[in-house]
């Protein structure tokens, strides 16, 4: 079936396309020939069933106008959805609480344009499960200042989300995109989470659960309360540097389980011109990386299994670091520390520097504290340096079991 008429759907209030038939939009309309045009409420589509297609050529918005809501997309089993761009929640803070699901292997929704979940809109939702496959080229989450509380989840095994950009809360509030179950996030752009806004996030959980970032990675650019968590033996990898928390505040990002893994291709900056940021790696979780900048934010690693390992580690303005709980801190190269504290404190627990470990080399008020059975292993120590403002810098081992096993300092 091939639609020309811009609003050849527009009376329909539910479509089904089934059994291997094609329906093809031929018009420009943006909301599928009309079927969720205007103020629309409660209409469902749905494209079920290997062989079954439903192509729009131009844009498909649902829930395009003020007051559209509960409108859906179920595209399942086998079926595929092609389209331009994508838009759900698209026009005013009240296209509320509209979504689409794909469902089942084999099923495949194409957004050449991209994908848009709440535009201005509210409440809506995008999900990929159960082995679905969805191609979306850039990805928006809360596009304007009434896009708040909009969801894209990525959820079971063998599902993939293929996606060049990801832009969360640009500037809308309160987005997310979650990865559970063993499904793959596969993107090959840039990753933006709370541009200029705040309370979004990422969640990545569960055993096989992946996401791959091939580009570079913000959280909370100038936006605050922003937070990334990877749990539960699920998998992080991004190939080039990763900046947390540039000229904001409060960002929370937690590494935790068994069996899960965050990898940076470049260098970690925590807290660049920011404040009260903080990265916890725990229970066994692990972190890897070229290097690591931390500035007015703090660093923990606790816990047995817990490990952190950089090739060039600097910690400056107002950074803290702790070691706790048997946790595992590696360095392979130098350490310029200069922040406010960097403390290893625990039975089991080790920071071991390959290079040379600079306390306070180029400020002052620095302090290093191994205390209670912790461990710290150094090629050498060097406690302040030639220039002016390098003073008051203090190390100090403390405690029983206490231990700081260096050549020379």
């Amino acid at each position: 079936l091939a639609t020309e008429n811009g609003g050849a759907f527009w009376g329909t209030t539910s479509m089904v396309i089934m059994g291997g038939a094609a329906v093809t939009n031929t018009s420009g309309h943006t909301a599928a020939a009309g079927f969720w045009g205007g103020m629309r409420t409660g209409r469902v589509a749905v494209v079920t069933g290997a062989g079954s297609v439903w192509n729009v050529i131009t844009n498909l918005a649902i829930g395009q106008a003020n007051y559209s809501v509960r409108n859906r997309l179920v595209i399942s089993d086998g079926a595929q959805v092609r389209n331009h761009r994508a838009v759900i929640g698209d026009s005013g803070a009240s296209a509320a609480s509209n979504s689409v699901l794909v469902a089942g292997t084999g099923t495949l929704w194409t957004c050449a344009g991209g994908l848009t979940v709440g535009n201005d809109g509210c409440w809506n939702t995008a999900t990929i499960s159960n082995g679905a496959r969805a191609i979306l080229n850039d990805v928006r989450l809360g596009a304007n200042d009434g896009g708040n509380y909009n969801l894209l989840e990525i959820a079971g095994a063998g599902t993939l989300a293929e996606v060049a950009g990801l832009y969360v809360g640009y500037p809308g509030h309160n987005n997310g995109v979650r990865v559970s179950g063993g499904a793959h996030w596969a993107a090959t752009g840039a990753m933006e989470i709370g541009v200029a806004s705040y309370s979004n996030w990422v969640e990545i959980t569960g055993a096989g659960s992946c996401w791959t970032q091939r580009g570079s990675c913000n959280l909370a650019l100038r936006g605050h309360d922003a937070r990334l968590t990877v749990q539960d033996g699920a998998t992080f990898w991004a190939s080039d540097a990763f900046t947390v928390g540039y000229e904001t505040s409060n960002i929370v990002m937690a590494v935790r389980g068994a069996g899960t893994l965050w990898s940076i291709g470049g260098w970690l900056n925590l807290g660049p011109y920011g404040g009260s940021n903080s990265l916890e790696l725990s229970d066994g979780a692990r972190m890897s990386m070229y290097g690591v900048e931390v500035n007015n934010s703090w660093l923990s690693v606790s816990g047995a299994g817990a490990v952190f390992l950089a090739t060039e580690f600097r910690c400056g303005d107002q950074g803290a670091i702790r070691v706790s709980g048997a946790g595992y801190c590696g360095v392979s190269a130098d350490t310029t520390y200069d922040g406010q504290m960097l403390e290893v404190t625990g039975a089991g627990s080790v920071w071991s520097n390959g290079g040379g470990l600079g306390v306070g080399t180029w400020d002052h008020g620095s302090r290093v504290r191994i205390s209670t059975g912790g461990l710290a292993i150094c090629s050498s120590v060097f406690i302040g340096s030639q220039y002016m403002d390098s003073h008051s810098n203090v190390m100090e081992v403390v405690g029983a079991g206490a231990v700081c096993s260096n050549a020379s300092m």
